[in-house]
């Protein structure tokens, strides 16, 4: 099955020789698939010589060392325009071909040179600092997606209605950064959160993927639901900044337990606890259901699997 999943995903992503993925190790195609999914030339960049230093034979390694010559040049050019740019550079490409040249160039939009122990403190504390802001801002974006799908989910006006009718912030959320599908029967968003932790010897790097979908029956909304491959274990280090294991129990549980306290809170307006709450079953995390409605999050089964948060129209059990 391995096999075939990584065989569709190459014809996917297109650019790859069909067979090529039947071979590759697992590491090598995620590595490969994320390099390819970057929007940003700096983050292609920089995944594309991180490729190449897991996988210096890797399945597509010669196609990742053509683009990593042919474009890494062209970017360090276009960065030394500017301040913020050359510090761009900084950040994706610390120990790119071009680093030391940046580094000069950086120090000299503030000041002269000065001793040479000097500027190498300071050339360091600012790659420092670059690399940490941006790791933060990426955290943060978990939380924000996550929070402003909870509030979409959770407007008592959306569920009921009619598509039609849908308010112009769920339709915002919606049409997020890469919408997959609006204006059909079933609208929903798919999007790639990636983000950083602190660790020894080197940060460890987390994707969530966050699913927003509606059910649209005859016109009209009967549930929504965020979704995500971990979910809330990924929500839990992207707030807390601590790595997890999402296959040892008790970092799940920390996790699912930290998710509902924040989904408790979030849910009091409009499922308040006195009226709404009600007896969990199964893999239940939470349930309140009241005014022909119902919130439920639900904890995958195993690691890699989907959380799901959702509200839908009140079923009788």
């Amino acid at each position: 099955m391995r096999r075939v999943a990584a065989a569709l995903l190459c014809l996917a992503l297109g650019g790859c020789a069909a067979l090529r993925p039947m071979w590759a190790s697992s590491a090598d195609l995620d590595d490969y698939k994320a390099y390819r999914v970057a929007d940003d030339a700096g983050v292609r960049l920089a995944r594309a010589y991180a490729y190449l230093e897991r996988h210096p034979g890797g399945a597509w390694a010669a196609e990742v060392r053509a683009t990593v010559e042919e474009e890494e040049p062209a970017y360090f050019v276009r960065c030394q325009a500017t301040r913020p740019k050359m510090l761009e550079y900084l950040t994706n490409l610390p120990r790119g071909p071009h680093a030391e040249q940046a580094l000069s160039l950086l120090v000299a939009f503030d000041r002269g040179l000065e001793d040479a122990e000097s500027d190498r403190m300071l050339r360091e504390a600012r790659i420092t600092e670059a690399t940490l802001e941006k790791a933060s801002v990426a955290r943060r974006r978990v939380g924000e997606r996550i929070l402003g799908g909870l509030a979409v989910l959770l407007d008592g006006s959306l569920v009921g209605a009619r598509v039609s009718d849908l308010s112009p912030v769920t339709r915002r959320y919606f049409e997020g950064p890469a919408p997959s599908t609006w204006g059909g029967r079933t609208p929903e968003l798919e999007e790639d959160l990636y983000f950083l932790l602190p660790a020894r010897p080197e940060r460890l790097s987390r994707l969530l993927t966050l699913r927003a979908e509606l059910t649209v029956e005859e016109g009209v909304v009967t549930a929504a639901r965020l979704r995500g491959d971990d979910l809330l274990v990924k929500w839990y280090e992207s707030t807390r900044i601590v790595a997890l294991d999402p296959d040892k129990p008790g970092d799940r549980t920390e996790a699912f337990s930290a998710g509902v306290d924040v989904l408790k809170g979030a849910a009091e307006a409009a499922f308040p606890a006195a009226a709404c709450d009600a007896p969990t079953e199964g893999r239940e995390l939470m349930l309140r259901r009241c005014k022909g409605r119902e919130l439920r999050v639900v904890a995958s089964e195993r690691a890699g699997q989907d959380d799901v948060i959702e509200v839908r129209l009140a079923k009788s059990r």
